[in-house]
């Protein structure tokens, strides 16, 4: 089970404003254990097109099976996107064999 939450934000839509910092926490219950995991976001554009956000390895990310985990970070939209919705798609994954703990989406509408 996951959930994706936009600081601020109701539902599954959000509007945020170009150039501001928003907060993005995202929760899981792993399945297996893992060492490590690796947050990857991407922006899916109007059209299908993606774009990569960011792709990182979590400091101190070792998980256990049935335990709760919450993951933050934040991203800053750029103003080219105006007027645009975006869905934010979040994916957790095992750094070491790549097994998709999440994949869950939210979408933003760039004011």
């Amino acid at each position: 089970m996951s959930e994706v939450r936009i600081d601020n934000c109701e539902g599954q839509r959000c509007t945020v404003i170009p150039g501001s910092v928003v907060g993005i926490e995202a929760d899981m219950i792993p399945a297996v254990a893992s060492p490590s995991l690796t947050l990857i976001v991407d922006a899916i554009m109007p059209g299908e097109y993606r774009v990569p956000i960011m792709t990182r390895v979590l400091e101190n990310s070792s998980v256990q099976p049935g335990q709760p985990y919450m993951i933050r970070f934040t991203i800053v939209p750029n103003d080219v996107l105006s007027g645009q919705a975006v869905l934010i798609e979040t994916n957790v994954r095992h750094t070491d064999t790549e097994l998709r703990e999440i994949c869950a989406q939210v979408q933003i509408v760039v004011a």
